[in-house]
């Protein structure tokens, strides 16, 4: 049985994109599909604030979890809110960066029936969660592929493909395939103090994905000296869906040599509305902290 706090986490990772407001330019009649990626790294740096749902699809120990959630979020510093739908209807988490110790005020909507202050790290929260509340964001899924397009500069006419144009959410987007032949799992010798946050983070790579292949118990189950495996990159295949009005990425998957590792989809989507401080707080409108 899932603990209640499986659901507590996110569907936070990779927000972005927009709504109402359209690009500040448009990219070339015939932008080739690095282009296009480069577009879509350019505007995400514009975002600040953003409201939206997500459905997220997260493989877990073979089958893909879903959840949907409402969100309000706010980039620098990090502010966001969370309600969801789905699959733990009325759960609310709020983080607010510099504030509550950096903990995540959580309203379970159940069981203890009060509002928890958990460590965004803490293996109960991150339980059935690929992500945390510090991946939120574009950044994060820009810095990946930043990098991705760095190592693979002299490659990329043959590996960034355009697959066409594809409709999601009534809008019309370039479906913008990534491929990466070299994917595969190299050693890595852990070093003292490290654990798979830090070394994930360190390469750009997705701590769950490396816990899962080396069948670890938690985050932190690794050692100095200890070979594990990790991934070259993030992943085999990365497929955008980038707004034609906005350049910005309205899903995102990603697949490993297993199959689809993540999938996350963007509706509802405003970007840089003006979100008062007080939605920010626990005490505001209709939230039940």
């Amino acid at each position: 049985m899932k603990t209640k706090y499986a659901y507590i986490y996110l569907a936070i990772l990779l927000c972005g994109a927009l709504w109402t407001s359209t690009s500040s330019f448009a990219p070339p009649q015939k932008a080739s599909a690095a282009e296009l990626t480069n577009l879509f790294l350019s505007e995400a740096k514009k975002i600040q604030t953003m409201t939206f749902q997500i459905e997220k699809r997260e493989r877990i120990a073979g089958k893909m979890d879903v959840q949907i959630n409402q969100v309000k979020f706010n980039r620098k510093p990090m502010k966001v809110y969370m309600r969801q739908d789905s699959p733990q209807q009325g759960m609310e988490v709020l983080f607010v960066e510099g504030e509550n110790n950096n903990k995540l005020l959580v309203n379970t909507n159940g069981f203890p029936w009060v509002s928890l202050n958990l460590d965004p790290y803490n293996s109960k929260v991150r339980n059935n969660q690929h992500h945390t509340i510090h991946e939120s964001g574009y950044d994060y899924v820009a810095g990946i592929i930043t990098k991705y397009m760095e190592k693979y500069k002299p490659h990329l006419s043959q590996i960034i493909v355009n697959d066409g144009t594809v409709v999601w959410d009534n809008r019309e987007c370039h479906k913008v395939i990534i491929n990466n032949p070299n994917f595969k799992y190299v050693d890595y010798t852990v070093k003292k103090g490290e654990d798979l946050n830090s070394i994930a983070r360190k390469l750009n790579l997705s701590e769950y994905m490396i816990m899962e292949k080396n069948k670890l118990k938690d985050y932190d189950d690794v050692r100095a000296g200890q070979v594990i495996k990790v991934p070259e990159d993030y992943g085999l295949k990365i497929i955008l869906y980038l707004d034609k009005k906005t350049n910005l990425a309205l899903i995102i998957k990603v697949y490993d040599d297993l199959g689809l590792f993540e999938e996350y989809k963007y509706s509802k989507l405003v970007l840089n509305p003006k979100i008062h401080p007080q939605e920010f707080t626990k005490n505001f409108g209709t939230y039940k902290f």
